[in-house]
């Protein structure tokens, strides 16, 4: 790398790449804006709660806190639920 950087430091540039006159004008690569699909997600119902979802679907209704903190944008803190949501499950 030690080439590179004196290389790059005389302003010149390497084959195979563009030409740029200071190479701290040269734009960054951004990574792809990509979400993960959520593993599951489970559309809320009239009465559910979060203890009741996740007794559900994880067999024990004390992982709650899981679905809450995957979903802390959709429910808030305290947590608020009604029918329709769709929440992410982890």
């Amino acid at each position: 790398m030690g080439f590179l950087n004196r290389l790059l430091g005389r302003g010149l540039t390497p084959p195979g790449l563009p030409h740029a006159t200071d190479p701290t004008d040269a734009p960054l690569p951004q990574a792809p804006l990509v979400s993960q699909p959520p593993d599951r997600i489970y559309r809320v119902r009239q009465g559910d709660t979060l203890p009741g979802i996740a007794r559900e679907v994880y067999g024990d209704e004390a992982q709650w806190p899981r679905i809450a903190e995957a979903n802390r944008q959709r429910v808030g803190d305290p947590p608020v639920l009604y029918p329709g949501l769709v929440l992410e499950l982890p």
